[in-house]
């Protein structure tokens, strides 16, 4: 049996097993707007050109935002959840793959990928199905006090709050192209930061992500930058302890990692595949 909230109409619904709801909106809040990197004490590495990232200027638990913003139902196609595989990443620990000494060295760690093919990816698989095709990408070491943490691995700068681009798709139907799945397997929580709205919706343009913009990128990133100078993001932060998850459709909705406030090097585990809804109360129920 599971739960769905719905932050507005055509917007991001969080689902959750009835019996999680209660952990799921306490680690859910409103943390303000967006605001151009460029207002931020200076990183290394350093921002993209134009990058944008949350502000963190508010501070509201998710179930009180709701209250205070009455949305009439109107179910999207789009959803986020968060997963409980706490005893697959203690298993990490217990077999000596990862250590507080062993952090570091995450990226060039290969008993990791050992790990998610003979624990992690078989138990996704068994629970949505061959049919969910898991594509890994591998694990990711995150540093401490980061505002968002992803890194373009051609240029080396960070990214900022981004949307996702695998493959050239229109942006309308990107709700078909395969959710992301994060994994928590450091000693640190860490937060998937994100604007629930669609993000034809926030740019009220259909044709991002047909048409190439002026650098020849068939992302909607550089839309999204441009119009949030004018209107900033509407943001939401979902706190991940460690051995905890989030699945959500990161080639819809703008987001990114977060690390801010939090002391001490984490890290995460990261694959693709095509997660079916009906099924996240089974791997709720596994997880018990």
């Amino acid at each position: 049996m599971t739960r769905s909230f719905d932050f507005g109409p055509g917007s991001l619904r969080l689902i959750s097993a009835e019996h999680l709801v209660g952990d799921l909106m306490k680690s859910v809040r409103y943390i303000g707007r967006s605001q151009p990197a460029e207002q931020y004490p200076p990183m290394e590495p350093a921002f993209d050109s134009g990058a944008i990232v949350p502000a963190f200027d508010s501070s509201v638990p998710c179930q009180d935002w709701l209250r205070s913003n009455p949305n009439p139902a109107a179910k999207s196609s789009f959803w986020a959840c968060k997963a409980y595989l706490e005893p697959y990443v203690k298993a990490l620990y217990d077999l000596d793959v990862l250590s507080p000494s062993k952090i570091s060295g995450i990226e060039q760690n290969a008993q990791i990928g050992t790990w998610a093919k003979e624990l992690l990816i078989p138990f996704f698989a068994d629970v949505f199905g061959e049919s969910a095709d898991l594509v890994p990408s591998g694990a990711t070491l995150d540093r401490p006090n980061q505002v968002t943490t992803s890194v373009n691995r051609k240029t080396g700068s960070r990214v900022g709050l981004h949307v996702d681009t695998f493959r050239m798709q229109p942006i309308r139907s990107r709700e078909g192209e395969k959710y992301r799945c994060v994994v928590n397997i450091g000693m640190q929580p860490r937060m998937f930061v994100f604007d629930p709205r669609h993000s034809a919706d926030i740019l009220r343009d259909e044709s991002v992500g047909v048409v190439p913009d002026e650098t020849g990128s068939f992302s909607p990133t550089s839309a999204i930058r441009r119009k949030s100078m004018l209107e900033p993001l509407q943001l939401f932060a979902m706190t991940l302890q460690p051995g905890e998850a989030y699945i959500a459709p990161t080639e819809v909705i703008v987001h990114d990692g977060s690390t801010f406030g939090i002391s001490g090097f984490g890290a995460m585990y990261t694959f693709r595949g095509w997660f079916d809804e009906r099924r996240i109360g089974k791997l709720a129920t596994k997880m018990a």
